[in-house]
């Protein structure tokens, strides 16, 4: 850190009215001289590295005077106004002294404004609020009151006190420490640099902390979401264990309401059942009380044609003793004693048909009965039509009448067999009605 007084060129401005140097005879210039004297003394400078603008020469109307008055306004590093009414009312030195306002901010000080009262402003002296900014600024910046030494000589020793001290001050603000604009605009980035650091540090650790509370709350979430799902979990197994076992004991109940029901079916049947097994025996009884005449005359009927039919084999026999010799005799013995052994079986078993039907209650006994009867009905029906065809027959050979006669005398049983088969179909028309 350096000062304004360690500049490689210091220049300072110096700022009056001619009018008030005109009408001094040139005094205000002489102070002006005797000033920059004496700062380049203290200061320890030479007019090479040290200068202080003053407007020697008027500027011709028409120049760009604003220019060049800010330009050496901005080389400038401390300001001395020689206050006086003119230099308020010039239009020249308000110039001045606001343009230095704005360098004196650039450099980033607010002491290097030195006004001199050196001739008497009312304004200065009044205490309602002042209104000129120029006028304000002076009576701020704590001006030194230069009116007893106007009118003594310029080289005079009160003179030359009074430019020496107001010299040492503009010395020592010179000396104060002082950051450039160049090391302040430094300064001023490393500490915007440092604050955007600090910003970007406390973005980040902002961040970080951020991104742990966002980690931890989506933890915190995930954990919660893995609790809530551990309970909807065990609520559900809950749920469906509770379901089971409510279906298993609806299961358990049905199934022992269907066996209670089938339990209950089955001693329903088997009292059904043994109600018409009862009331079948009953009505068994009852029918067979009010059949037993007709059982009589039926078993009466069954063991005569029965018995015609064991007798066939006899009646055979006798009819073939009564045959003229022939060759054939024996053969024809031989059909008639067969036949008359078939019809023998057929007797005996129509009479056990009909007893295993009648005490049994078993028809097809009977169904087997007139099936036989049926059969020896139609055989000797055959025979008897064949018989008859040999009567008619005037070529038949003498044998062949014989058996003619054989096969004719075979016919009444063929009204046993029919007799038989109505017998038995009315048996088991009556087995089929009890």
């Amino acid at each position: 850190m350096s000062s304004l007084a360690q500049l490689p060129k210091l220049i300072g401005f110096f700022s009056y009215s001619r009018t008030d140097d005109e009408g001094d005879d040139g005094a205000v210039l002489a102070l002006a001289n005797r000033i920059y004297r004496e700062l380049r003394s203290q200061l320890g400078r030479n007019d090479q590295n040290f200068k202080l603008w003053r407007d020697k020469d008027a500027l011709a109307a028409g120049e760009q005077w604003k220019e060049k008055l800010k330009e050496a306004v901005s080389e400038s590093v401390f300001f001395i106004q020689m206050v006086t009414p003119s230099a308020v009312n010039s239009g020249f030195c308000r110039f001045e002294f606001e343009s230095f306002i704005e360098r004196e901010k650039d450099l980033g000080r607010d002491d290097l404004v030195f006004p001199i009262l050196y001739i008497s402003i009312p304004e200065l002296d009044s205490t309602p609020e002042i209104t000129d900014p120029v006028i304000s600024i002076v009576k701020d910046r704590q001006y030194v009151d230069w009116r007893p030494i106007r009118y003594l000589d310029v080289n005079s020793t009160e003179v030359r006190q009074t430019v020496g001290q107001f010299c040492s001050v503009i010395s020592r603000k010179l000396r104060l420490p002082w950051i450039s604009p160049e090391e302040r605009h430094e300064i001023e980035e490393q500490r915007r640099l440092e604050e955007q650091r600090r910003v970007q540090e406390a973005e980040a650790k902002r961040q970080a902390e951020e991104t742990e509370r966002r980690s931890l709350a989506e933890a915190k979430k995930r954990q919660d979401e893995d609790q809530r799902h551990k309970d909807a979990e065990a609520k559900r197994q809950a749920e469906e264990e509770r379901a089971r076992k409510e279906t298993e004991r609806a299961e358990q109940k049905r199934q022992r309401d269907q066996k209670e029901k089938e339990r209950e079916e089955r001693e329903r049947k088997a009292k059904e059942l043994e109600a018409k097994r009862i009331a079948d025996e009953e009505q068994r009884q009852t029918g067979e009380q009010q059949s037993k005449p007709h059982a009589v005359f039926n078993e009466t009927i069954f063991r005569i044609l029965s018995l015609l039919l064991l007798l066939n084999p006899a009646f055979v026999d006798l009819v073939s003793e009564f045959l003229p010799v022939y060759n054939a005799r024996f053969w024809i013995k031989t059909f008639l004693i067969c036949l008359g052994i078939v019809t023998f079986a057929v007797g005996l078993n129509m009479l056990m048909g009909w007893r295993q039907a009648h005490f049994l209650q078993r028809s097809h006994f009977l169904v087997i009965s007139m099936a036989v009867c049926a059969i020896g009905a139609v055989v000797y029906f055959v025979l008897g039509v064949f018989g008859c065809f040999l009567l008619i027959n005037s070529e038949v050979t003498p044998l062949g009448r014989v058996v003619a006669t054989v096969f004719m005398s075979l016919s009444p049983y063929i009204v046993v067999y029919v007799a038989s088969f109505i017998c038995l179909y009315r048996m088991r028309k009556s087995l089929q009605q009890t």
